[in-house]
């Protein structure tokens, strides 16, 4: 009886030592990773976040100067946006409100003469100026081909008949970019000697289009 309480008593000393060693191993160790962690602290971290967005392209087109207005004319006289003495009647004034790069293409959707002698290219020109596409255009690799079978690059290139069967495009690329979003169109009409008296109305329609990112 009394070896067994011995070994008991032995038994529980050794627990009692193990334990005693546990709690201070795990102290020791907890000691340790504190003193690391005051050791590092301040130390700088770089962490990295991004922010993404897609731009949609826009398309939109606004005339600042809409109106040209000749006042009066006789048969046979020319009246023009070029000519000094009709300044202030124009020139029209396109401009690319949108978010992309556009061409823009003309047509005339209102005869303005009427007369049998009508001719478009005699009696109702239009022009682009080309300092305006050149300064202003994107890019200038774009050729435009026109009905005539005529092939310009990138502009009009002087007075041309205004369009009526079809649209032609002499606006090729024209930016979007404030500053650089706008050209100048002119107009030139000749009245028939046979054009009957009266007030004399067009109607020009200019539709901007999404060009190739080229």
């Amino acid at each position: 009886m009394k070896n067994v309480e011995q070994k008991q008593s032995i038994g529980n000393n050794t627990l009692a030592t193990l334990l005693i060693i546990v709690i201070f191993v795990s102290f020791l160790g907890t000691w340790q990773s504190l003193m690391r962690l005051q050791g590092i602290t301040g130390a700088a971290t770089t962490a990295l976040g991004y922010v993404n967005v897609t731009i949609n392209e826009t398309v939109g087109i606004s005339m600042v100067t809409a109106i040209v207005n000749f006042t009066s004319a006789v048969q046979g006289q020319t009246r023009a946006t070029i000519i000094a003495s009709d300044y202030n009647t124009g020139p029209l004034n396109l401009t690319n409100d949108g978010g992309t790069v556009i061409n823009v293409s003309i047509t005339d959707t209102q005869t303005i003469f009427s007369s049998a002698s009508f001719a478009r290219a005699t009696h109702y020109v239009y022009n682009v100026t080309l300092a305006d596409i050149t300064t202003n255009a994107a890019s200038k690799n774009c050729s435009l081909g026109y009905s005539n079978g005529l092939s310009y690059t990138y502009a009009a290139g002087g007075w041309r008949a205004m369009p009526s069967a079809g649209a032609e495009t002499p606006i090729c690329r024209l930016n979007f970019t404030d500053g650089k979003d706008s050209v100048r169109v002119d107009i030139n009409i000749t009245v028939p000697s046979d054009e009957a008296a009266g007030e004399k109305r067009a109607k020009i329609t200019f539709t901007g289009l999404v060009t190739p990112a080229t």
